[in-house]
């Protein structure tokens, strides 16, 4: 989580484009990027991001 988390600055989002039905797929602002992403690391052992598209 220390080296995904300063990835995001405080307004960013993250979305999720298949998602089950009546889960969320979209996460705004930093609290709730990183409680996502903490509850997904507990989850799975190993995750990987690919194809990040970052903008100014």
């Amino acid at each position: 989580m220390e080296r995904i988390i300063p990835l995001w600055n405080d307004n960013g989002v993250m979305e999720f484009p298949y998602v089950p039905e009546g889960s969320p797929s979209r996460f705004e602002g930093l609290d709730a990027i990183q409680t996502t992403l903490a509850s997904a690391f507990i989850q799975r052992e190993m995750m990987r991001f690919f194809d990040l598209y970052v903008t100014n």
